[in-house]
């Protein structure tokens, strides 16, 4: 069974545990940004929004919509909401939600796209999480209708909900997922580890094929 999908990737974030430096434009050992590779992780959706800052960054590819969460830097429930609204609430049946600080996740995403084609219960998301049993909530395909009533419960002029919060009373099927699909960009530590480090003035131009 083929499965169809569109795609919101959140880029939106401050972060604050590397200083302020943009988690998006760090460069990896490819020569690729981390927020290139999450775009093309996401290669076969049929529409895809990346939701952040669009200033600065050596973008934009073809086909991708840009918007922002709203308040900026209002959390990643805010994002997949903002991402949503950009692409409608009409479309294929599934949402791929991926954060741009995974740079490993294409083995991921290809993992629950199988899943969701060997046949899943109805109205089900298909989720991953870790060995360890972590929930991986920003790298999940989720059921489109579920999370457009989840999205539209979110409060008028909140802030700072979690994912968890957002989606985790949805009816889930979790896939486990190997340790490096999961790693993330989220301290120096972690980002020397991957081989990644500070995008330099002259980055070249991306595409999704690095």
């Amino acid at each position: 069974m083929a499965v169809e999908f569109d795609a919101v990737v959140l880029a939106g974030g401050r972060s604050r545990r590397l200083g302020g430096v943009d988690k998006a434009a760090l460069v990896g050992p490819d020569g690729r940004s981390a927020l290139g590779r999450a775009v093309a992780a996401c290669r076969g959706a049929g529409r895809m929004a990346v939701v952040g800052d669009q200033a600065g960054r050596l973008l934009p590819w073809p086909g991708v919509l840009w918007t922002r969460e709203e308040p900026p830097f209002g959390g990643p429930a805010r994002g997949i909401a903002a991402g949503l609204a950009v692409l409608g609430e009409a479309g294929p049946p599934w949402v791929l939600v991926l954060a741009c600080d995974l740079p490993e996740a294409a083995a991921g995403v290809a993992r629950l796209v199988a899943v969701a084609a060997a046949g899943v219960e109805a109205g089900s998301s298909v989720v991953g999480v870790t060995p360890d049993g972590r929930p991986q909530w920003l790298l999940g395909l989720y059921d489109r209708a579920a999370l457009v009533t989840a999205c539209a419960q979110l409060p008028g002029g909140g802030s700072g909900e979690s994912v968890r919060g957002l989606v985790g009373a949805l009816p889930l099927q979790w896939v486990t997922l190997p340790f490096a699909a999961a790693a993330d960009l989220d301290t120096w530590t972690s980002v020397r580890a991957l081989g990644f480090q500070r995008p330099q003035a002259r980055q070249r131009k991306e595409s999704v094929h690095g």
